[in-house]
Order: C-alpha cells, then structure tokens, then sequence
C-alpha cells in the first residue's frame, strides 16, 4: 500500500515517458488448450465416477451437464406500458399492417 511521501513524489506521465507500457499487457495462453495438454481426460472422467458414486453431487450434475446438455432455463417477465407508449405502440403497427396491404 502507497504511502503518503511516496504519493506526493509520484509524477503522471508525459509523451515519450519510459515507464509506460507500449505493448499492453501480455496476452494469456489458451486456458483450453493448457487444459488438453496437462490433464489426462480418460484420468479426469474416471476420478468424475468415482466421486459420483461416492455421492458427490456437483461431480453428478457435471457428468450429466456432459453427457446430456444443460438443461434449457425459461424467464417469465411481466412489462408493463403507460397508455402512450400503447397508443404509439398500435399506431406502429396500424401503420405496418397498412404498408404491407398497399404492396
């Protein structure tokens, strides 16, 4: 943590500053990818049974999650409208509806 000297003797930067990084921050190699090369997936399934069989749940929903897809997850919402937006929202389709039977 800064203190308050070091706070005061801070300086932003100006053009050409050497402190500033040009190139950004290094980019991170594919986690997937680090993933396939360092773990064993026949090891990682096997270990999955065995903790699912001993009743682990979070290691059930991930075989099943696997083996069968997540399931579908539905929201219900209820919207609402002032009578103006209503009364623009008609008007919008009256004015669709008799484009489309001019055509």
């Amino acid at each position: 943590m800064a203190n308050l000297e070091n706070l005061k003797k801070r300086k932003s930067f100006v053009k050409g500053d050497p402190r500033i990084n040009r190139k950004g921050q290094p980019s991170l190699p594919d986690l997937k990818e680090c993933i396939s090369r360092n773990v064993n997936m026949d090891e990682l399934i096997e270990q999955l049974n065995k903790l699912a069989k001993a009743g682990n749940v979070r290691a059930i929903q991930e075989l099943l999650d696997r083996g069968y897809g997540k399931p579908h997850q539905s929201m219900d919402a209820k919207i609402s409208m002032n009578e103006e937006i209503q009364d623009k929202a008609k008007e919008f389709i009256d004015n669709v509806n008799n484009l489309q039977s001019e055509t």
